[in-house]
């Protein structure tokens, strides 16, 4: 199935797709939580509202490049960001509106951190680090690492995978480089090792559907295995039309494979698989590169393939967009799940029953407004006050956004305006 012909975007829409550069989110039903790559500030995405708001800026010590933090947790009252470039776990209290910080010891010999969480239990964080094969624990009540413990079973080649899970007080931990997935029980630190048969190329993410866990390969293939019976399912009728493309950075262009041509993009920089979520009904795989997402009945297998349009496929190549094409928000109460797509800045929604797919409006609060005139178009100008507001708004925001995005109509200075005169 493919998606609804566009919609030319609204002001206010073009001014939303500026901040949806985002890595892994967390989705309370309510609310989505994330951090921006592009603008280092926290930021909560109102389902109901459908409205953008800022919660908090990163301070700036912890600013270095894109990805300082890949992945944001909601536990309590306290969002939990997790670090890929910095030292520290970034912990912001909503209530009482304030950042501390948690730092990562004997990590600093290593270039790059890519923390992502297990699960949470009992008070605690049980945090998967790729780049050292190590397991952290993290104290929730008391703010402090409990534990950090080296992963065993892990030959001298082996690479941890994206995506471990916490099952019934078990980390189960993929490995890339081999058919094996790594289990750490969290009341003895007992470590055992499993190899996954089937057509599959390395471990690389697990879900789970409540019985049995989803291992999708880390250049290709897709198994349902019962960790009880280690009895493991292929799939195998993924659809012919389902393509994936590698990107050659030394030409500039994209090159589109077949999925049963999968054999040839087995190499070091490209992987099959971003993210999978299951829904308890579905299994929901999203590619890192490929205009498509892959729905699985967690009982039937069937698959069904979402299609998106790619004429925006050169943004990868112009802004190094390499690591995955769909951001997920996760699946709401009301079973719509929301990716946003990083080629075209939208916010899609998808009817996990029907498969039809809309593409939706959103709102910014005053406060990101706020932020684009002060910090993206000079605080110089906005103190002299140059313009009257219409005029300044228009003209100003008019060359940035269409260096951006392109074009933007004559009504966008009215329309923005309109939107935020409750704070100028």
């Amino acid at each position: 199935m493919r998606e609804k012909e566009d919609r030319t975007m609204d002001a206010p829409s073009q001014l939303v797709s500026l901040f949806l550069d985002m890595d892994y989110v967390w989705n309370d039903q309510e609310k989505v939580w994330f951090i921006g790559q592009k603008f280092k500030y926290l930021f909560c995405a109102n389902l109901e509202t459908r409205e953008l708001d800022i919660v908090q800026k990163i301070p700036e010590k912890f600013v270095k490049r894109v990805r300082d933090f890949i992945q944001v947790l909601k536990y309590k009252r306290k969002l939990i960001c997790l670090p890929s470039l910095v030292r520290d776990i970034l912990i912001y209290d909503i209530e009482n509106q304030c950042v501390r910080t948690i730092r990562l010891k004997g990590f600093d010999t290593i270039d790059q951190l890519w923390c992502k969480s297990a699960g949470f239990l009992n008070d605690k964080l049980y945090i998967v680090e790729r780049s050292t094969g190590s397991i952290i624990i993290l104290d929730l009540k008391m703010e402090k690492i409990e534990l950090s413990i080296d992963i065993e079973c892990l030959d001298i080649d082996d690479v941890v995978g994206e995506q471990s899970i916490l099952y019934r007080e078990n980390i189960y931990i993929p490995v890339t480089t081999k058919q094996k997935v790594i289990s750490f029980n969290i009341n003895t630190n007992e470590f055992n090792e499993y190899l996954i048969d089937g057509d599959i190329c390395g471990c690389r993410s697990i879900c789970c559907d409540g019985k049995n866990f989803w291992i999708i390969g880390e250049h290709y293939g897709i198994v349902k295995w019962d960790p009880i019976t280690q009895k493991v399912y292929e799939l195998r009728d993924i659809p012919k039309d389902f393509k994936i493309f590698s990107i050659d950075w030394k030409h500039k262009v994209a090159n589109w494979y077949s999925y049963s041509e999968k054999r040839i993009i087995n190499t070091e920089n490209n992987y099959f698989c971003w993210e999978c979520l299951c829904d308890g009904k579905y299994v929901w795989v999203i590619p890192a590169l490929s205009d498509s997402i892959i729905r699985i009945n967690t009982n039937t297998m069937q698959v069904n393939l979402i299609q998106f349009k790619s004429e925006y496929l050169q943004n990868h190549l112009e802004f190094k967009r390499d690591a995955h094409e769909f951001s997920v928000w996760g699946v709401d109460s009301s079973h719509n799940l929301r990716i946003v797509s990083r080629q075209k800045y939208k916010i899609y929604a998808i009817n996990t029953e029907k498969l039809s797919v809309r593409i939706e409006k959103w709102n910014l609060s005053g406060k990101i407004i706020n932020l684009l005139i002060k910090e993206l178009l000079g605080k110089e100008k906005w103190e002299q006050k140059l313009y009257n507001v219409e005029a300044f708004l228009y003209s100003e925001l008019k060359d940035f956004l269409k260096e951006k995005k392109g074009s933007m109509p004559e009504e966008v200075g009215t329309t923005i305006y309109k939107s935020c005169n409750n704070i100028l």
